[in-house]
């Protein structure tokens, strides 16, 4: 839908003092731009409309609330932090243009409109948007896209840990971390509006999984639900979780501290193009891309080293990529799953004590069975 949008170019900055009703923010537009407008709106007809009916008939469409509704469900916090504040304080006053995220939806379908006024960014919900978020907020919209964006979080940390996850899996994983009780469709129908926007994962047959998968058909799916088969999952704390519904975020080790440390001091990095190396490079480890790919990310940020500083960054990757949480592994590191083997091989050597059940499973114990 943006991009549908951005092709359209509608945005629209009012240089003049600001005005709050629809009518009046409309009659601003050129024509040209309310014909985009009403483009992007799906509205039917308008070819022949002259000014004034093209301006009504685009208010008519703005004023549908599932309209404003769907497009309030999909904003991300930050721009549905924004809009509240609009909505309940009315125009918003800026030194600077604001960033806004999926607010420039809005401001481009004509629900926000941005002045540019006696050097001033101001940000006006016109009048009649301003009462129609209000009925939405009366009939218990925002606890809905709460609960929405909940589900969202969960899938987007999912796929993110994961990469793949079984759709009744993550039906299960939902309910242990968030107590949610939904029948499937309800789940379907929040997924769907983030997967229309292409907003980080998608479904196929009966899993969710990393949209990136659809580059190649799927076809890497599964060689990673081979790989996954026999490994149990590593399911964090429900506050952990979450954390993986950022993208960027990844589990802080010494490892990646290490790593660093050592960007900034060997590589002179700065702290912030450090970070985002880091960030990178535990992405990469994340989808077991292995220590010569990692290599190519250094090479992509210009880092030079001496063989000697190369020694020890090898070293440091393969630290990094031993202690990261990847898709092959169900979330576990390769630490943990080679811990959990020793562990079990240990167990299975183990010979019992004389009063322990005896191993052959006959229920007495070892000293009056095989242990004579």
């Amino acid at each position: 839908m943006a991009k549908h949008i951005e092709t359209l170019d509608l945005s629209f900055w009012a240089e003049t003092a600001p005005v709050y009703s629809l009518s009046a923010v409309l009659a601003l537009r050129p024509l040209s731009n309310l014909r985009r407008l009403a483009k992007g709106l799906h509205i039917p007809n308008t070819s022949k409309l002259r000014k004034a009916g093209l301006i009504q008939a685009v208010i008519e469409a703005l004023e549908i609330p599932e309209r404003l509704e769907e497009l309030l469900y999909i904003l991300e916090k930050p721009a549905w932090d924004f809009f509240r504040t609009l909505a309940a304080e009315g125009p918003l006053r800026f030194g600077e243009q604001q960033s806004t995220g999926r607010c420039k939806l809005l401001e481009a379908l004509g629900y926000i409109q941005p002045f540019l006024w006696e050097e001033q960014y101001i940000y006006v919900l016109p009048d009649e948007i301003k009462a129609l978020f209000q009925s939405l907020a009366d009939d218990g919209f925002p606890a809905q896209k709460k609960q929405a964006d909940l589900i969202h979080d969960c899938a987007t940390a999912a796929v993110h840990l994961y990469g793949v996850i079984q759709q009744d899996d993550f039906f299960s994983l939902l309910r242990a971390q968030t107590s949610l009780k939904l029948l499937p469709d309800e789940i379907f129908q929040v997924l769907f509006r983030h997967i229309v926007i292409q907003d980080g994962y998608c479904l196929w047959k009966d899993y969710l999984l990393d949209d990136r998968f659809e580059e190649n058909n799927f076809d890497d799916v599964a060689d990673l639900l081979e790989q996954t088969r026999s490994r149990p999952r590593y399911v964090p704390a429900p506050k952990e979780f979450l954390r993986y519904a950022d993208w960027r975020y990844y589990e802080p080790t010494i490892y990646t501290q290490n790593l660093l440390r050592f960007l900034m001091r060997e590589a002179e990095q700065s702290a912030s193009i450090a970070a985002d190396t880091v960030s990178e490079i535990v992405n990469a480890a994340m989808m077991n891309s292995g220590v010569p790919l990692m290599v190519g990310i250094l090479d992509d940020y210009g880092v030079e080293l001496t063989d000697e500083q190369f020694d020890s960054l090898m070293k440091l990757l393969v630290d990094v990529s031993s202690h990261t949480r990847t898709w092959a592994n169900n979330g576990h590191t390769s630490a943990e799953i080679a811990s959990m083997s020793r562990s079990a091989a240990e167990i299975h050597t183990k010979k019992p004590g004389r009063n322990d059940p005896c191993p052959c499973g006959s229920g007495l114990k070892y000293k009056k069975c095989c242990g004579r």
